[in-house]
C-alpha cells in the first residue's frame, strides 16, 4: 500500500518536470527579457563571490586565534 502511494506521488511529481524543449524555450525567453542586464549581473555576482571567498579566508585566521583562547 505504501509503495503504491509513493509510486503515485513520484510519478505525479515527475509529470510536471519540463523537458529539454521547454527548458530551451524558457532560456530563450529569459535571454530576450533580461539579455541587456545579464553581463552586469554576472559581473556583480563574480565580484560578490570573490569578496565572499576573501572574507572566508580572512575569517579562518581570526577563528583559529579565538579557539586557542
Amino acid at each position: 500500500m505504501a509503495s503504491s502511494i509513493l509510486q503515485l506521488v513520484s510519478s505525479s511529481v515527475l509529470a510536471w518536470t519540463p523537458g529539454m524543449g521547454e527548458l530551451a524555450i524558457i532560456l530563450v525567453i529569459c535571454l530576450v527579457l533580461f539579455g541587456s542586464r545579464l553581463p552586469s549581473t554576472m559581473r556583480s555576482l563574480g565580484t560578490s563571490l570573490k569578496e565572499f571567498k576573501k572574507g572566508m579566508r580572512d575569517g579562518e585566521g581570526e577563528g583559529s586565534a579565538d579557539r586557542l583562547q
